[in-house]
């Protein structure tokens, strides 16, 4: 699919749902979801139709601020053939990356990621590119940053989780949240509605045990 080909589009305000338009849904399954063009996914974690929205938020007092501001962009860790990038705002914490690559990438180290520590780049940038967040990107000779991996446009719904995009579906919203996005290609919204980090995942799910199912 080309770039112009791309309509796929989410749009959300400080109290509303996300309105997702002219793009695939599927569940953690891989199974589509047969919906209208255009359908209003939950973002508050109480619709009892999950993941659609049921208009809960508006008597729960949902509270839809962001409890931190992105202070700075991806941080470098330089090797000899690549550099890898970190954005640590936009991480889910779901640990594809200390799962996939162990060697490179290690939490309980300081730096935590060297690319050195495999000689296998191309492993290397395939783990990267299966980051769900767009936290991860790297760089090899020239220097360029590379965020853009796939041309296919789908929501994918994961279970108990958040919503993760790919495909370079565009995202539009009152705080111009799509400025902060390293990667524009793929990103994980938040669905349980208690992220710091809103609309964006922060895996925050994880530690309140979010239920995603209906109810």
């Amino acid at each position: 699919m080309e770039d112009n080909e791309k309509k796929g589009i989410i749009v959300f305000t400080k109290y509303s749902p996300y309105s997702a338009a002219d793009t695939r849904i599927e569940n953690y399954k891989g199974e589509e979801y047969k919906t209208l063009r255009v359908v209003s996914l939950c973002r508050c974690g109480h619709s009892k139709n999950k993941p659609f929205c049921d208009g809960t938020h508006g008597t729960i007092e949902f509270d839809n601020e962001r409890k931190e501001e992105k202070k700075h962009g991806p941080k470098a860790y330089k090797g000899a053939k690549i550099t890898v990038f970190y954005d640590s705002y936009l991480c889910k914490h779901v640990g594809k990356c200390t799962h996939g690559l162990p060697e490179v990438f290690d939490a309980k180290r300081t730096p935590w990621i060297i690319p050195d520590q495999t000689q296998d780049v191309e492993k290397l940038i395939e783990v990267i590119r299966k980051c769900p967040s767009g936290a991860l990107s790297y760089s090899i000779e020239d220097g360029k940053r590379e965020t853009e991996y796939s041309n296919v446009q789908k929501i994918r719904i994961e279970k108990n989780g958040s919503i993760n995009i790919s495909g370079g579906i565009k995202l539009i919203d009152d705080n111009d949240s799509e400025s902060i996005l390293d990667s524009k290609e793929h990103y994980s919204l938040c669905r349980c509605g208690a992220s710091k980090h809103k609309p964006f995942c922060d895996g925050t799910h994880y530690e309140i045990e979010f239920n995603g199912e209906e109810q």
